[in-house]
């Protein structure tokens, strides 16, 4: 009797688990920039923003802007924006231009 609940709950955990990251995946997916989109950069590392803004600047991006929480807003997301984010420490997150603060000088 002891082990079907155990067996259970195992069952259960697996279970909330496999939800849980399909709706980090369901997320990720739905604020994901799309190639040519706005995009909202947010360090996740200290050198995160500055690598990661070198990378999509040198494939066409342009700073056009900052966020309220202290990230940078590229105007065209290059190709794979979203998983090269990542591998650079950071969070690129689509957003509409009107939603951002021109940065001095540009």
């Amino acid at each position: 009797m002891r082990r079907k609940a155990h067996q259970r709950e195992t069952s259960q955990s697996g279970s909330l688990a496999l939800l849980g990251f399909a709706g980090v995946l369901l997320l990720a997916t739905a604020l994901a920039p799309r190639q040519g989109s706005a995009l909202a950069v947010l360090s996740l590392l200290p050198s995160g923003s500055a690598s990661y803004v070198q990378w999509a600047t040198e494939r066409g991006g342009r700073i056009v802007g900052t966020t309220p929480l202290g990230g940078l807003v590229i105007d065209h997301a290059p190709d794979g924006a979203f998983y090269a984010a990542l591998r650079h420490g950071t969070i690129a997150i689509a957003v509409p231009l009107g939603l951002c603060s021109p940065t001095p000088g540009s």
